[in-house]
């Protein structure tokens, strides 16, 4: 990061592939989105700074995960009594957490030019909902950002027509947001497919809500376009001597159709819920007891308990006996059951 008489300088254009959104956004170049505009004088960014160093260190050198590392190690025995192998939220989120009690909101507000970005990326990637999902998808998610031709092209594409804009003169400020908006857009569209067909909907959903984070401090009014044209996948692909073939997770009808198959007919699918769509399924689950599994079949409970009955009423306990609960009392008459439910696992 740059100082000049106070004023902080970024590139125009922040990168956006999905590794670089999450955690290079916190990097002395992401740091910034604005020039400073005197509310937040030197000393003001100096503590704010002083106070975010240690997220934008660990960034750089521990978050960058080489491919094919599934897991990143927690460097700072502060939040681990071990030296184990953490998931993202280990290390980031507990040093996005510490930075945002060590500058206080009304400096943060004072400053929020500085930090803007950085606040938008990392309060959605560490809220609980992201996090649960954020390790099933991320080595799918780097390995087509770090290593795909065609969306390393889209990102450098994009880079460049947003430096163009950003450096134009000759639009008024309006026509210059609604070209960023038409840049990221062609963004999305240019490497869709891709992430679509090689991680999935869920991934792809990710992806792009970070990239609209990373982006929104300037972008604040893009209205994007994030999901592809609906496919007719009921028309069968004919080959030479009559052989037609159907799309996956399609099977063939007659000769000039295609229909979807039902996967949620396969016992033992999903643990709990399934839910056919056209082409795929989804498996469901309770989502005030239970989690998905990485694989995205299973249910994971939350925190386990017992049920017992007691007189004329109905408990929970925890397995480890610390918290119990009632949960119905002034029964006529209640008695106890047993049973012992297997979950399917793959």
């Amino acid at each position: 990061m740059k100082s000049t008489e106070g004023h902080f300088s970024v590139p125009p254009f922040r990168r956006t592939n999905f590794g670089a959104a999450v955690w290079a956004s916190a990097s002395s170049s992401h740091f910034s989105t604005a020039q400073n505009t005197g509310e937040c004088d030197q000393f003001s960014a100096g503590y704010l700074l002083r106070c975010v160093g240690p997220l934008l260190h660990y960034a750089k050198y521990n978050v960058q995960p080489k491919i094919g590392v599934p897991r990143l190690q927690v460097a700072s025995s502060n939040h681990s009594s071990s030296n184990r192998t953490a998931n993202f939220g280990d290390g980031v989120c507990h040093l996005y957490k510490d930075y945002k009690t060590c500058a206080p909101a009304e400096l943060r507000r004072k400053c929020s030019n500085l930090v803007a970005t950085l606040e938008a990326v990392y309060d959605y990637v560490c809220s609980s909902n992201v996090l649960k999902y954020f390790s099933a998808h991320l080595d799918c998610l780097l390995e087509v950002d770090s290593h795909d031709p065609g969306v390393l092209n889209c990102e450098q594409n994009a880079t460049e027509s947003l430096r163009q804009i950003a450096s134009s003169t000759d639009k008024s400020g309006d026509e210059r947001v609604d070209r960023q908006c038409d840049a990221v857009q062609q963004y999305f569209y240019c490497m869709m497919d891709k992430y679509l067909n090689t991680c999935g909907q869920e991934a792809w959903q990710l992806k792009v809500d970070i990239t609209k984070r990373s982006t929104s401090v300037e972008l604040a009014n893009c209205s994007f376009v994030t999901t592809p044209k609906p496919r007719d996948f009921t028309k069968p692909k004919c080959r030479d001597k009559g052989v037609c073939l159907c799309h996956n997770g399609y099977k063939l009808k007659d000769n000039s159709t295609c229909e979807d198959i039902d996967e949620c007919l396969q016992p033992g699918l999903c643990s709990q819920t399934c839910k056919n769509e056209p082409g795929t399924f989804t498996c469901l689950c309770n989502e005030n007891y239970y989690e998905k599994s990485d694989d995205g079949r299973r249910c994971i409970p939350t925190q386990p308990y017992l049920f017992f009955a007691h007189g004329q009423s109905i408990w929970n306990i925890t397995l480890d006996g610390k918290d119990f609960q009632l949960k119905k009392a002034s029964l006529q008459k209640t008695a106890m059951l047993d049973l012992d439910v297997e979950v399917p696992r793959h």
